[in-house]
């Protein structure tokens, strides 16, 4: 008989739903991506401390900024940057931000001493409190950035690094987010994903999940196929294989050489000659074959595919 059409034709389904699934997500990612929001990202590069701690016993240094004796005097060092989709406005009827600037606050336990304004891109104005900085603007676009250099003290003997902060909501529907780079610390490898934009990263996340839950699915079916092809298979065999092999060698019109296949094979039996056969007909070849050690090594060589598989996409778009 020889028709693997059985095989091929749930392949074509889950292929076309595939297709379709993954269409479908990229136009609700697109969509979602379409969505513009505001978001200042606050970096800080460099934090150091004056004095550094000693090791020595009984020794006591103290450092002083602008004739003020402090404890422990940090230096700090960041960029903060429009790293959202729109332009910040502070004046206007188009204004995104709840009042004519930014603030951003600093660690409880910590003061802030003065606000240097280092470098720039864009008009901006900087003014420090102890409790932290405020940036005026009028207009800030997208990727614009300004370099900022602070002093801040401490209370002695602290084990808290300062950092800034986000004192209360100030961006409308939008985050201020703050990363600190100033401790080397080793990080792994990133997937290739993170590098991409979010548009794209979320995009191909989802297309990957549903492929790989697809994929699944469908080497389950398989499986489960064979399995099924296989004991129907024997059945056949147990039950018909000498008779057919019987009748077969009756039929006059069939050269010997066919009789021969025919029997060895009798999935090769065509298959208007098979509809002929008094008895059950052949219920066609398993993709394994007819041997318990074949379907073993077949189902684990699709259980390996598949393991790989996952592997791949996990490691590209999920992890």
């Amino acid at each position: 008989m020889g028709d693997y059409g059985k095989f091929v034709r749930p392949f074509k389904a889950i292929t076309s739903v595939v297709v379709f699934l993954s269409a479908v997500a990229a136009i609700w990612s697109w969509w979602r991506g379409l969505e513009r929001k505001p978001e200042i990202e606050v970096a800080i590069s460099t934090l150091e401390r004056l004095p550094p701690q000693s090791q020595i016993p009984d020794l006591k240094l103290s450092v002083s900024f602008r004739n003020q004796t402090v404890d422990e005097l940090w230096i700090m060092r960041c960029k903060v940057k429009n790293s959202g989709d729109v332009t910040l406005l502070a004046d206007g009827p188009k204004k995104n931000i709840q009042s004519s600037s930014i603030s951003l606050g600093i660690t409880h336990g910590f003061t802030v001493l003065d606000v240097r304004h280092e470098n720039a891109n864009f008009p901006c104005e900087i003014s420090g409190s102890p409790e932290g900085l405020s940036l005026s603007f009028g207009q800030w676009r997208k990727t614009e950035w300004v370099d900022l250099l602070l002093y801040l003290s401490g209370t002695k003997g602290t084990t808290n690094r300062p950092s800034l902060r986000q004192p209360r909501r100030e961006l409308i529907d939008g985050d201020i987010v703050v990363h600190d780079y100033s401790e080397v610390v080793p990080h792994p490898k990133q997937p290739l994903l993170n590098n991409l934009p979010p548009f794209f990263t979320f995009s191909l996340r989802l297309i990957g999940v549903i492929v790989l839950g697809v994929s699944a699915i469908a080497v389950f079916s398989l499986l489960v196929i064979t399995w099924r092809d296989y004991f129907r298979l024997k059945g056949w065999n147990k039950e018909h294989l000498e008779k057919f092999r019987a009748w077969i060698l009756s039929q006059a019109q069939i050269i010997k050489p066919n009789q021969q296949l025919y029997c060895r094979n009798p999935e090769y039996t065509p298959t208007e000659m098979m509809k002929s056969y008094p008895g059950r007909p052949h219920p066609g070849p398993s993709l394994f074959g007819d041997r318990i050690y074949q379907m073993v090594f077949g189902n684990l060589f699709l259980l390996v595919i598949l393991l790989g598989f996952g592997a791949g996409i996990a490691a590209l778009v999920i992890w």
